[in-house]
């Protein structure tokens, strides 16, 4: 048997009626594989014991939620939402082009001006499958200066008109857009962030925008989730609230892509 979310188990038993003898509740761990939908997987996982799980597949696509689990097998998500949020990252960065949200009032129409998307300097930080697949989206619609580079080599971003982060929240990118780094931001650049809450320092990108600098940013995702009401982000950044990899057929996918997985494990 298949261990599953309970917060999924009935929605997905319903839509499956096939995967009743094939997954169970996490409540009724006797099985050997494991399927993850939320939260951590390396803290999941730990209370199960050592040994207790062969296999765990998770939905995240990043590689924090790959953890080091000894002998367990693990899979993930690769394929189900690169495209998804790849169309977000296109939405924000034309957005970014034509300032959308930085007028408030009228006169504020004197300030920043709009810029096409040809003549952007984009550069995506985070050379993992979304980095990429937004890298080909952009440059399929027009974006001519685009390019994409690692939470390592940061210089690139620095003379860009429009940052995208898509790097994964990992030892060495925790706080990586702080205070210091966005002091070496070109004038006027906004921010574009799919990557997971931390790799921005929350507190420190409300500092900057406070400053104008960056000029804009739009963020789907933050360290403190979800993001407090009282924030200043709220007023002073376009906020998506963690939701660039949904749409109506990301169940049916990540059910497609366990399926597939499920299967090749069986099949050893």
């Amino acid at each position: 048997m298949i261990s599953v979310h309970p917060h999924v188990y009935e929605r997905l038993i319903e839509r499956h009626p096939d995967l009743v003898d094939v997954v169970v509740p996490e409540a009724m761990v006797t099985q050997s594989a494991a399927w993850h939908v939320g939260g951590t997987p390396s803290v999941w996982l730990e209370q199960f014991g050592p040994g207790t799980v062969e296999w765990l597949h998770t939905d995240f696509i990043g590689l924090e939620h790959i953890p080091d689990v000894g002998e367990t097998l693990v899979t993930n998500g690769k394929g189900t939402t690169e495209d998804i949020v790849a169309e977000w990252v296109l939405t924000a960065v034309l957005m970014a082009c034509k300032r959308l949200g930085s007028y408030k009032i009228w006169s504020d129409r004197y300030g920043q001006k709009p810029i096409l998307l040809k003549d952007a300097k984009v550069v995506i930080i985070g050379r993992g499958a979304i980095g990429r697949e937004s890298l080909e989206l952009l440059k399929r619609v027009g974006a001519r200066d685009v390019a994409i580079t690692g939470a390592d080599h940061l210089e690139p971003a620095r003379v860009a008109d429009i940052v995208v982060v898509a790097t994964s929240l990992r030892d060495q990118t925790i706080g990586l857009i702080n205070t210091s780094e966005l002091e070496l931001w070109k004038l006027g650049v906004w921010l574009v962030s799919i990557s997971h809450g931390g790799v921005i320092s929350d507190h420190d990108l409300v500092e900057g925008l406070t400053k104008g600098a960056p000029a804009g940013a739009i963020i789907d995702c933050f360290e403190e989730e979800p993001l407090i009401s009282d924030s200043k982000l709220w007023s002073l950044a376009i906020v998506s609230p963690h939701l660039a990899w949904y749409s109506p057929e990301s169940a049916d996918r990540r059910v497609a892509v366990f399926r597939a997985r499920l299967k090749q494990w069986q099949e050893g």
